[in-house]
């Protein structure tokens, strides 16, 4: 079982950030196929806005959120053999980016090769080393997300939900926004109450079954989920919700 620390390398938005999916957003297309893998790259697109929109800017988990939502770039990628080459190329996007203007990307991994959360955990050390080369100068944060991600020694634990997402996604954040975010935090909270101690706390006060509810609702494969929400004309041409 990994360490909750592993969540707190970047404060704002890997400990108690993100709800994840409940079960009806993980059945199986066989046994060991999740539904996402094989679902169009728009409503990959579509559940993972609605996932960070719902919850981190939704439920105000974290101070950057907001002010980087309208920047927030989503790429897909499927094929294991490409990863490197992609993952460089999208931080040299970030890197790009004017610095005082929000920049984040979400990398989303729905291929076989992430199927099983430790397969991500195992990947992600070559993936931040791969950052530190590129990005020595402006240093950029890689976080793992997976629809199975536990860090709690507790069953069902809402704390939990803070790093559960739609698909496997990696996400990257220049370190100077973590920064800023986190001291954004400080001067609005003064008390010494960390942000993911607040998170986690919050996650808790609204239960297992609440998070499930919400999570639902954010994605479209579910069975509950509406027929409007992100399908069809309800999606924007980057594959967001309009």
């Amino acid at each position: 079982m990994l360490p909750p620390a592993l969540a707190s390398t970047a404060a704002c938005l890997s400990a108690g950030c993100l709800a994840p999916l409940p079960a009806a957003c993980l059945l199986s297309l066989s046994a060991s196929t999740p539904a996402y893998a094989h679902q169009p790259e728009p409503l990959l697109r579509a559940a993972s806005m609605r996932w960070f929109s719902t919850m981190v800017v939704g439920h105000n988990l974290c101070p950057f959120a907001a002010s980087a939502e309208p920047a927030l770039r989503l790429a897909v990628l499927r094929e294991r053999a490409s990863l490197d080459a992609s993952l460089s190329e999208e931080i040299g996007r970030l890197l790009a980016a004017p610095p005082h203007r929000e920049a984040t990307t979400l990398l989303l991994l729905p291929g076989a090769a992430f199927f099983e959360f430790e397969a991500l955990m195992e990947y992600l050390p070559h993936a931040q080393a791969i950052a530190d080369t590129i990005a020595a100068r402006a240093p950029i944060k890689v976080l793992p997300f997976h629809p199975e991600a536990v860090y709690s020694e507790t069953s069902e634990d809402p704390a939990d939900f803070a790093t559960r997402s739609p698909v496997p996604i990696l996400h990257l954040l220049r370190e100077s926004d973590v920064d800023a975010a986190e001291e954004q935090w400080r001067e609005a909270h003064p008390e010494p109450l960390y942000i993911q101690e607040r998170n986690a706390a919050y996650l808790r006060g609204l239960g297992w079954e609440k998070l499930q509810s919400i999570a639902q609702a954010a994605c479209p494969w579910s069975s509950t989920a509406s027929p409007q929400d992100c399908t069809g004309d309800a999606l924007s041409s980057d594959g967001g919700c309009s």
